[in-house]
């Protein structure tokens, strides 16, 4: 074997390598890393030793004929009156798009449901969503008729007719002014928000309070960005050329994902807005350029969480006003921060009762009590017709769903239906429903929530411990073909003529209802008489009976 005498490195030599290393690797990188290195040098000296913005003043003002091509845009969908002579404490305009239909549909159904606030609250608080045009002509008809579909529902909608894109914030922007300023002047404060946004409403009404208490004007807050640099990358949506802005810092500003304007601010800065440039398309920047030339400076808070996400923790709950970047997890944080408001909810015996005990204190006279998962569609109509014959002959003792008879207990640890032999021995479960879906008499509901105040409530599967409060009152579920359970429906005409739920819908509920609506012009269209039935049976026989195709309805279900 050969051995090869390599020379030992001197401590000197060692040190010598790294260093050339490091200077090939910064060599390298040097264009990229001067770039944004001396570029937030550069501006962080600018805007803390130089601070002059004087500038300003002369290099963007325009003519009034040029400033009014920006503002004044014709309204395609406008609510004249939404705030009429009312005492509005707070207008706040979400930036959405004409396809977030499911981000509208969140808000209103969370922290922006205007009821919600003034039943809980005690204030007057109007959400609207500002709107553009869709930048792509052939999808703009389809979504222009589905959002005047939308708006004749909601009445929430406020769209003018510039082309939605990145680029049109500021007219966007522009749009919330200006509106606020002739339809709504009289509110107190004005907020604009992403439809990415989470607000916690009741913090953020509690503080406006506070505020709007003891003076209430000169108010411009949210997540201050200072000292921040023009970006000269032309690859970034961001870019902004030396000609539109030659200097090395911008102005003060908040970032458009959430911030709060008093009156008297918003006023002043739509008022200067209209004597500026506005084709400079960043519109937080263009905030701040027009609060600089009214000389108004936002103050911070940090609690208002700009670009970034809260940590999910009751304890930031508590003080948050803003989180970025909820979309499919918006009802989730509703659902934190109302238990959190309400000081947490306890697990166990409260948690369990808490909506059987809802309904008996604040809801007593209701006739039936209906329980649902909110991935659940659930027809109405069929509901309500069942229901109201259920009412007219008798309407007592009823509990109805799909019945799951004789189910063991898992004792998969791994599963989290998973049940001790310690907390339940026996075999089997009694009789129940599953918690996606079940109606209660107003009778038994009262009987069930009085047997639950007597049983341990550890368990943690809900609508198994909903049938074991039954079985100690001696009540047992009624099975309905036509409630889902945990399945989800076949789409066909026939099924939704006689269906009651649906298990399994988040993203196609809205296409649901549609088909639910259209059923039975739809249907129309089959045959009437003895060869509909037999049209119909066919097809439910081959929906429902043919193994694995659904387990949304059993089979017997064919043939009502």
């Amino acid at each position: 074997m050969i051995f090869l005498k390599m020379p030992r490195l001197k401590k000197k030599q060692l040190q010598l390598i790294i260093i050339g290393f490091s200077t090939v690797v910064l060599m390298a990188y040097w264009e990229k890393i001067d770039n944004n290195i001396v570029t937030h040098v550069m501006s962080f000296s600018y805007r803390y030793l130089l601070n002059s913005f004087t500038f300003i003043n002369a290099s963007f003002r325009v003519n009034p004929e040029d400033a009014i091509k920006y503002s004044n845009r014709r309204y395609l969908i406008n609510h004249e009156r939404k705030c009429g002579e009312k005492d509005v404490l707070l207008l706040l305009f979400v930036k959405s798009s004409s396809e977030n239909f499911e981000r509208r549909w969140a808000i209103r159904s969370t922290w922006g449901n205007e009821a919600y606030i003034e039943r809980t609250l005690g204030v007057t608080v109007r959400v609207l969503f500002a709107l553009g045009l869709h930048p792509e002509p052939e999808q703009r008809r389809r979504l222009q008729m589905q959002l005047l579909f939308e708006d004749q529902r909601y009445h929430d909608l406020i769209q003018q007719d510039f082309i939605d894109t990145f680029h049109n914030l500021t007219r966007k922007l522009l749009l919330q002014l200006g509106w606020k300023e002739t339809y709504c002047h009289r509110a107190q404060f004005l907020m604009s928000a992403d439809d990415d946004v989470f607000v916690h409403i009741p913090n953020l009404i509690h503080f406006l309070q506070g505020i709007g208490r003891s003076n209430g004007k000169n108010l411009w807050i949210g997540r201050v960005h200072r000292g921040s640099p023009p970006v000269r990358d032309k690859e970034s949506k961001y870019y902004v050329s030396q000609d539109l802005y030659p200097w090395l810092s911008y102005p003060d500003y908040t970032p458009g994902s959430g911030y709060v304007l008093s009156r008297d601010v918003a006023t002043k800065i739509y008022q200067a807005a209209l004597t500026i440039n506005a084709s400079f398309h960043i519109d937080d920047v263009f905030l701040g350029i027009c609060a600089k030339v009214i000389d108004i400076a936002p103050k911070d808070h940090a609690f208002f969480s700009g670009e970034g996400k809260a940590p999910y923790h009751p304890c930031i709950y508590n003080q948050m006003m803003t989180s970025h970047g909820h979309v499919s997890d918006i009802r989730e944080m509703w659902k934190r921060v109302t238990e959190a408001e309400a000081g947490q909810i306890p697990s166990g015996l409260i948690r369990r009762l808490y909506w059987l005990g809802w309904k008996e204190t604040y809801c007593h006279r209701a006739q039936f009590l209906m329980s649902a998962d909110d991935d659940v569609f659930v027809h109405i109509p069929n509901l309500i017709h069942f229901l109201q014959g259920i009412g007219r002959s008798n309407g007592k003792n009823l509990w109805i769903g799909r019945v799951h008879r004789g189910s063991p207990p898992v004792r998969d640890k791994e599963s989290k239906y998973y049940v001790s032999q310690d907390l339940y021995p026996w075999l089997s479960y009694p009789d129940y429903t599953p918690g996606s879906g079940y109606v209660l008499s107003r009778d038994v509901a009262t009987k069930i929530y009085q047997a639950a105040l007597t049983i341990n409530a550890s368990f943690h599967i809900d609508d198994v411990f909903l049938g074991i409060c039954a079985k100690v009152i001696d009540i047992a579920p009624k099975d309905h073909a036509f409630f889902s359970g945990e399945g989800k429906a076949p789409y066909h005409p026939c099924i939704y003529n006689q269906m009651m739920t649906s298990h399994g819908h988040v993203s196609d509920i809205r296409e649901m209802w549609m088909w639910e609506t259209e059923a039975e012009a739809e249907a129309g269209q089959i045959p009437s008489g003895l060869i509909r039935r037999l049209y119909c049976t066919v097809a439910k026989v081959r929906l429902l009976c043919v193994p694995f195709l659904s387990n949304s309805y059993p089979c017997k279900a064919a043939f009502f």
